[in-house]
């Protein structure tokens, strides 16, 4: 059969009732329409993603060759050492240490807290590859930011930023300690949001033992600025009540950054075995190195790197020009009362940064606030300057 081309095919009645609905009117576009496509774009994206790096995911892993590695570095020879393991590297040998033979934590060199690592060694072991549970967290971060900021969107825009990507193909603690604070944060702005106790008592539980459990990946300290931008927050809201109840329920922190060491127990059943280890890590950190104050801006505005190893001022691997105008658009959503826990904690993080040798990837915390309070203020100027009918 040949088909032939009508003129009046696209003028017909119907078919010009669909194209004006379609391309003209445009009244298909609802909020509700909107939220579904960016849900499915931002699907597209993680699937995208998924198998891109499905030659890694499906690559098989020798732990062998990785304790060989371990055992020949400067960690356990020093100075005799063939090579420095990278951190990458470093966390995904502890990680079969602690999951695929059961180490103490006590044999391994001091440095962050076990629960990444358990992650890493958890998904080496029973999912066949230590990389699957870095794609998972991923994955819940563009979540838990879609979730904050209310829309898809800026789930989406996260998806592309260089940084966060990077976290696909490295067995690094940032990404996984970027869940358990951006969960921590999502259950204290519901606790701020709630107006019944009961609820308002869970999600405070919730919030502190997520915070907790982010003490126990990344050495702990890297909470503090979440700590003083809660209680600086209710402070300032003069609410009695809730500031009360937020200071009782705190030592749940300490719950929570017990459970990320469980397994300490299982060789040291003692609350007094414990914090002599603690106190041993933090001694450890004491030692770290120290660099000029206020990298963390030359890092941001200027794409320069203070090293202390010998090279330098370097450029910074994965900065754009997006850093310095988002971080720069964050600082002005302060006006906003709503964005205040994540000013907060911006502003007290920043501070806390200022201060210490840091590598870029320590950005990785705040990066999704400053998506945040920049994208806030981007909404806000549009709403300023559009005018008005």
């Amino acid at each position: 059969m040949i088909y032939t081309y009508h003129a009046g095919w696209l003028t017909s009645p119907p078919r010009m009732v669909f194209f004006y609905h379609i391309i003209i009117d445009m009244s298909f576009i609802t909020p509700k329409f909107l939220r579904r496509l960016l849900c499915f774009l931002l699907s597209l994206r993680l699937l995208f993603l998924f198998w891109s790096n499905l030659p890694l995911y499906t690559q098989s892993f020798d732990p062998q060759v990785a304790k060989d590695a371990y055992f020949s570095s400067t960690y356990i020879r020093g100075d005799k050492g063939k090579s420095t393991l990278s951190d990458s590297d470093l966390y995904l040998v502890e990680g079969h240490f602690l999951v695929g033979e059961n180490y103490d934590l006590e044999k391994l060199t001091p440095g962050h807290p076990p629960l990444g690592k358990y992650l890493i060694g958890f998904s080496w072991k029973y999912l066949g590859n230590p990389y699957i549970l870095q794609f998972v967290s991923f994955a819940l971060v563009l979540v838990l930011i879609s979730l904050l900021a209310g829309t898809p969107l800026l789930g989406l825009i996260f998806s592309f930023e260089p940084l966060l990507i990077e976290q696909l193909s490295l067995t690094l603690l940032d990404i996984h300690f970027l869940v358990l604070i951006l969960s921590s944060l999502l259950f204290f702005t519901r606790f701020i949001k709630e107006k019944k106790v009961k609820k308002q008592n869970l999600l405070l539980i919730l919030s502190w033992l997520f915070l907790g459990l982010a003490m126990a990946t990344k050495f702990f300290p890297v909470t503090f600025p979440l700590i003083g931008a809660y209680f600086l927050l209710i402070l300032l809201q003069g609410d009695f009540s809730r500031f009360i109840r937020l200071a009782l329920s705190f030592p749940l922190v300490g719950l929570g950054f017990g459970l990320g060491h469980l397994s300490y127990f299982f060789y040291h059943p003692s609350i007094l075995s414990f914090a002599r280890f603690t106190r041993y890590q933090i001694n450890w950190w004491a030692g770290s190195p120290q660099t000029p104050p206020l990298a963390i801006f030359k890092v941001i505005f200027l794409n320069q790197w203070p090293t202390w190893w010998g090279e330098g001022v370097i450029p910074v691997p994965g900065w754009w020009l997006g850093w310095p105008v988002l971080t720069g658009l964050s600082f002005l959503s302060f006006r906003n009362w709503k964005t205040k826990p994540f000013y907060f904690y911006l502003i007290i993080s920043f501070l806390f940064l200022s201060v210490q040798a840091i590598f870029p990837r320590h950005l990785l915390p705040i990066l999704p606030i400053i998506y945040l309070l920049s994208y806030d203020t981007i909404r806000w100027l549009w709403l300023k300057l559009k005018p008005t009918k």
